[in-house]
């Protein structure tokens, strides 16, 4: 190699040398994840979008964050990150109708669901048929009488127990000591009232035809909230000859009723054995359905 040649050599070497900026990669930029709190929103509440934006080009630069929710972008955000760098920005939006959206924020989606709006209807439930059998009155070792029923919402909003029934006793005969009671799917107490008899009319002589005489009386309760299964208890102490009958309809049908025995520490349990004679028609368990009855509101969604 001759000097000149030599020379035009080292020129070539030093301009590469001076130009490592076109050599470079460019800045680059990864959106690593997006998330939604909450993930699930009802209609109008304010959502808020966390985008996490990596770094991972040779040199630092300048992100723009974009928001589209369904396509259409709704905002925008600068972030200035040098190499390496991860950063988080955070958006926030509403929507005004129930529906599943895609959330994307630099080609990063996720879904967020809105839920209809919700207004509360009332409805009564009940297993009897209507039309009182008889007016039965609890015989020993019962206390009680028990009734299961079904919530029709994830959150039923208990408002009232209606109960079919009628008193038994000398003139001026009072209910006393008897309650009324909300028990959870385990049987446990979540709301106790008095359960007077002062509402049903009383009779002195029942008669032979029992079904001239019962009335449904509505008991308020204080918007009590129950989850799937639950039950209405009425204790009304050890049977006397005198006191609370309650209606009872032969249904022919899968029974939801029960007794109850109260023991020596005030604990309430369904009777081991149904204590009325088959003699009666109410003597099998499965055609009898107390007269009780739940009115409450759900939630369903809205127009």
């Amino acid at each position: 190699m001759n000097n000149r040649t030599f020379i035009a050599a080292l020129a070539l070497a030093a301009a590469a040398l001076a130009l490592p900026a076109a050599c470079e990669s460019p800045a680059q930029f990864v959106v690593k994840s997006v998330s939604l709190k909450p993930s699930t929103a009802n209609i109008g509440e304010t959502v808020k979008v966390t985008a996490q934006v990596a770094s991972v080009g040779t040199g630092g630069g300048r992100y723009r964050a974009a928001l589209a929710v369904d396509g259409v972008e709704l905002d925008t955000q600068y972030l200035d990150m040098d190499r390496g760098a991860v950063a988080e920005v955070n958006f926030t939006f509403s929507e005004d109708q129930a529906g599943e959206y895609e959330v994307s924020v630099g080609g990063r989606t996720t879904v967020l669901t809105v839920r209809p709006k919700l207004v509360a209807r009332e409805i009564e439930l009940k297993w009897d048929s209507g039309e009182p059998g008889d007016y039965i009155s609890l015989v020993k070792p019962a206390t009680g009488y028990l009734v299961a029923f079904d919530s029709p919402s994830d959150n039923f909003i208990l408002k009232a127990v209606r109960v079919y029934g009628l008193v038994y006793g000398s003139a001026g005969y009072h209910v006393t000591g008897a309650e009324l009671q909300v028990l959870d799917r385990n049987r446990k107490v979540i709301y106790s009232t008095s359960f007077s008899g002062d509402g049903f009319p009383l009779y002195t002589r029942l008669g032979e035809n029992l079904k001239i005489g019962g009335a449904l009386m509505e008991f308020p309760i204080p918007s009590v909230t129950v989850q799937g299964n639950f039950f209405i208890h009425i204790y009304t102490g050890p049977p006397t000859g005198q006191g609370f009958r309650m209606g009872a309809t032969d249904s022919k049908a899968k029974s939801h009723s029960d007794v109850t025995v109260r023991d020596s520490n005030g604990l309430d349990a369904p009777a081991l054995t149904w204590p009325y004679s088959l003699a009666n028609w109410f003597g099998e368990k499965d055609r009898v359905n107390w007269m009780v009855r739940v009115v409450g509101d759900y939630m369903v969604p809205g127009q």
